[in-house]
């Protein structure tokens, strides 16, 4: 089955929302140092955790085209932080 998740970070929060759950919380101190570009990814990892999503093909829906770059087969090269963020997904 297919499912849309949308996600969105900010430099404080993340969000995720399916057709049936929302999901959101604050970044973990050790989290927050992190640039926009990782907690934006980080928040597209995330969505693949919960587990009424597992066995579902998932479309991650990104306000960051960055996220596509790193997420897609083709990767990202500029930041080896992101690329192992990226390798999860």
């Amino acid at each position: 089955m297919d499912v849309n998740v949308y996600t969105d970070a900010s430099d404080m929060w993340w969000g995720i929302v399916t057709n049936t759950q929302t999901y959101a919380s604050l970044w973990t101190p050790e989290e927050l140092p992190n640039h926009i570009y990782y907690k934006d990814l980080k928040t597209g990892y995330l969505a693949t955790l919960p587990p009424e999503l597992q066995g579902w093909t998932i479309s991650i829906l990104s306000d960051n085209t960055m996220n596509l770059a790193y997420i897609r087969p083709f990767g990202g090269t500029r930041s080896p932080h992101l690329m192992n963020l990226s390798f999860h997904l």
